[in-house]
Parts: C-alpha cells; sequence; structure tokens
C-alpha cells in the first residue's frame, strides 16, 4: 500500500540521516612532525592532552581515526584516553631486508610507546613502528581492549601489573624483536595470532596467575641463543613454528599441529594430519625459506611440512606460521587502507604551460 511504502522510505531517510550524522562526527587527522609540512597536528600528545583549541591545539574523539605520517623525526609518547584507530605507514620498507614497491614513502611512522588510560578501550594501533615500551595508565585495568595490528615492535611490547587483571588484548600480524614479559594476577582474552617474533637472545614469560581463552595461534617464534616460555591456564596453543634451541613450559595449554625445532617434553607427537599432534627436531631450512626480505625470510619453504599442516577447521587444513590461516600475516605491516606505492612528479612546470603531469599508482591494501 502507499502508507507502508511511504512508512518504509520515511524509516531509509531517518537510517541513512541517521549513518551520515554518525559518520560526520568522526574526524581523520594527519599528524605530522616534520618542519614545512601541513597537518592537523605535529604529535599525538596534543591530540589527547584535554585542550579543545581549535586549529591550534585540536583534540581527538571517540572514533576518530589518526594517521600518523612517517617522519625521521620520532613521535612522542602519547596517552591514549580515547578510543581511536591510529594507522601508520608499515615498516621495512627501504634500505636492506626491505619490501620494496609497496609504498611511495619509505620511511617509517616511529611512536616512542603508548600509555593506555580509562577512555581508550577498544583502540587499534595499525602499522606503526613501536620503539618503547608501552603500557596501562596508574589504576586502569579490567577490559582494555586494546588490538596492536601490523605493528614493528622493537622493545617490550606491553608492561602490566603484576596485581591487576587485564582483559581483551591483542597482537595480530605483528613483527616483534625484543623478548618481554606479561605476568598479571590474571589475562583474559588474550590472542597473538600471525605474528613473527624474532628475539637475538633473551626470554619470553606470558605466565598470568590465572587465565582464560587465550589463544596463541598461527605465529613464527625464533630465537638464536634463548627461549620462550609460555605458562598458561587453559591456552590454546595451535599451528604456531617455534624455531627456537631450547624446550619449554606449557602448564594447562592445549597444544595442537605445532612445529618445534627442538624436541620438547609434555606434548604430543605425531604426523600433522591427525588433529593435536605436534612436529618435533625439525630443521628450520626445511620449515621457512630463511632467505629474502626481513619478514619475507618466514615464508614457508618448498616442501615444508608446515603446508596444510594446521588444525583442520571443518575440511580445510591451513598452513602453520604467520603466513596461514585465512588472516595472515601482511609483508611489511601494510595497513588495510588505500596507499600510494609510485608517485612521478616532475622537477619543474614547463615555461609557459599552466599544468603539469603527475602520475601516481595507488592500490586497496584490504
Amino acid at each position: 500500500s502507499k502508507t507502508k511504502n511511504m512508512k518504509k522510505i520515511l524509516f531509509l531517510i531517518l537510517v541513512t540521516t541517521l549513518l551520515i550524522s554518525i559518520n560526520a562526527e568522526a574526524k581523520i587527522w594527519r599528524v605530522n612532525n616534520t618542519a614545512g609540512v601541513t597537518a592537523d597536528a605535529t604529535s599525538l600528545t596534543i591530540l589527547f592532552d584535554g585542550i579543545n583549541n581549535l586549529p591550534s591545539n585540536p583534540e581527538a574523539a571517540n572514533g576518530d581515526t589518526i594517521h600518523v605520517e612517517p617522519s625521521a623525526t620520532q613521535y612522542n609518547f602519547p596517552t591514549i584516553n580515547k578510543q581511536v584507530v591510529i594507522i601508520g605507514n608499515g615498516y621495512f620498507l627501504g634500505g636492506a631486508g626491505s619490501n620494496p614497491g609497496l609504498q611511495e614513502k619509505t620511511g617509517t611512522s616511529k611512536i616512542g610507546g603508548f600509555r593506555f588510560a580509562s577512555g581508550s578501550a577498544g583502540t587499534r594501533i595499525l602499522g606503526i613502528q613501536i620503539t618503547a615500551n608501552s603500557d596501562f595508565a596508574s589504576g586502569y585495568f579490567g577490559v582494555v581492549n586494546i588490538t596492536f595490528e601490523k605493528c614493528l615492535i622493537t622493545a617490550s611490547p606491553l608492561s602490566m601489573v603484576t596485581t591487576n587483571s587485564y582483559t581483551g588484548i591483542s597482537f595480530r600480524k605483528c613483527f616483534i624483536t625484543s623478548s618481554f614479559s606479561l605476568s598479571p594476577a590474571s589475562l583474559n582474552d588474550f590472542v597473538m595470532e600471525n605474528c613473527i617474533m624474532d628475539v637475538a637472545s633473551g626470554s619470553t614469560a606470558i605466565t598470568p596467575t590465572t587465565g582464560s581463552n587465550i589463544v596463541i595461534r598461527n605465529n613464527v617464534f625464533r630465537t638464536l641463543n634463548g627461549f620462550i616460555d609460555f605458562n598458561f591456564s587453559e591456552a590454546y596453543v595451535a599451528n604456531n613454528l617455534v624455531l627456537t634451541s631450547r624446550s619449554h613450559t606449557y602448564v594447562n595449554c592445549n597444544i595442537k599441529n605445532n612445529i618445534f625445532s627442538f624436541n620438547q617434553t609434555g606434548v604430543t607427537t605425531g604426523p600433522l594430519s591427525v588433529n593435536g599432534n605436534n612436529l618435533v627436531g625439525q630443521s628450520v631450512a626445511s620449515v621457512i625459506v630463511n632467505s629474502g626480505t626481513t619478514d619475507g625470510k618466514f615464508q614457508l619453504a618448498a616442501g615444508s611440512p608446515a603446508i596444510g599442516g594446521g588444525v583442520d577447521i571443518s575440511g580445510f587444513k591451513p598452513d602453520c606460521g604467520a603466513f596461514g590461516s585465512s588472516d595472515l600475516y601482511k609483508l611489511s605491516g601494510i595497513p588495510g587502507v588505500p596507499s600510494i606505492y609510485s608517485l612521478t612528479v616532475p622537477a619543474s612546470v614547463p615555461l609557459g604551460s599552466p599544468t603539469m603531469n603527475v602520475t601516481f599508482s595507488t592500490r586497496n591494501n584490504n
């Protein structure tokens, strides 16, 4: 009827207006501390200092997205007190061991760690090089819901107060070069998936007093002189490549379809065609290519036992390691947003010409 159709039209108009209103409230910020570059802010700290005095002292709001542009100068340690998305340029984009052709700007967005405070729950950090330890503000714990994704982490990833409880922390598709220890009173809904941890030496311990819903899946762990110590309550440890020279400690863990370079005690061994088995005593060269770019060398070698070696999911067996699963590691931590990977600009405009030709190439990285 006309009445019903009119109601439907009015409803669609109302929904559309509401979505436009919501989208209009969220802002995309440009942060750049390079001299001579015009941006919304020169530091992240300005966006969270509680002063809303545009444009000289802007303030971020819940739902905003912040693009931290690459710079030769590291950005200061910010205290995050809003639910935001912070996006950088990625890493390993230029120089030795890099993946060429992924970004026209080959610099990184370096930040000296983050402090998460009340109001930051739901924040996501993507494509950032984190050079110093991140932590939580005094008195902030419980349900924190913080995600690090596609980040290069060169310092201890996150400090926790040993007497507190933390829920909702994720490390996804990150490249980590520092050992660390997470030992709070309680750790819940903790996820480390599709990460590469390449540490020269030292030990890594994730040892909460109690824990639940802890998932360590499809990672690569490599240390030359140290070891990785997992000590969880009811942790699910699956599809990982543990390429270290030591045996490890697993307490109350469900350990399935992992590949170890060193013989392990307390794990079920056997062919990975059977869910729950693990392979031990595998050489690094037989598992990964172990040559090429800094992160590309962790891709699987031809004939690797990790190919199709993961836990069976509805008849499909994913690869083990960071490049396995449906949400695999992305070379150089390229964020899932459109990027310009090639740009050609003339050095000058021809005399008498009102225009110049600029050529650029872009891709969608979703």
